[in-house]
């Protein structure tokens, strides 16, 4: 049976995003991929992009050359199937999860219960001495998602000081 079956079956492609969803995709796309509307949250309160939740998958967005909004990051849940070079890390344990990431990813490092390859724009969370999420970024996300943040927090900091001095 093919990965494309079921849309909660995936397999991750460095800096592209999986077999299906991609990096550079908008909404409206995403969702016919994974054939529902999302449930739309802000993950950070004074981000101005919101994120969309699809229960096996959160799909983080960010506007691309000409201003539109498109995937940036996917951070799949333990609902989705997630391979990495054929392996299934979520839900495994630990211990093992992380042996076999850093032999995939000889870059990564171990933060308390996080994995992350910097390089390959990768990480593993854990909850409960498992890997419960992945979460995976085009090359260079993060690098302009902490230039948004750090603006957006400016920005947010500067209106709770005009709003205290007016109080």
């Amino acid at each position: 049976m093919n990965l494309m079956d079921f849309p909660n079956k995936f397999k991750i492609i460095l800096f592209e995003g999986t077999d299906s969803i991609k990096f550079g995709m908008t909404s409206e796309e995403i969702q016919l991929i994974l054939l529902k509307k999302p449930k739309i949250f802000k993950k950070i309160f004074y981000i101005p992009y919101d994120t969309e939740n699809y229960d096996i998958c959160h799909v983080y967005y960010e506007p691309n050359e000409e201003g539109k909004l498109v995937c940036g990051a996917i951070e799949f849940m333990p609902e989705a199937e997630v391979y990495i070079n054929d392996i299934k890390l979520l839900g495994m344990g630990n211990k093992t999860a992380f042996k076999i990431f850093k032999d995939i990813f000889p870059d990564s490092e171990q933060n308390v219960d996080t994995y992350r390859s910097a390089k390959s724009c990768i990480s593993l969370f854990s909850f409960k001495h498992k890997v419960s999420t992945i979460y995976i970024t085009r090359k260079g996300y993060e690098e302009n998602f902490k230039k948004v943040e750090e603006k957006a927090f400016r920005e947010y900091m500067n209106t709770k000081s005009k709003e205290r001095v007016n109080e």
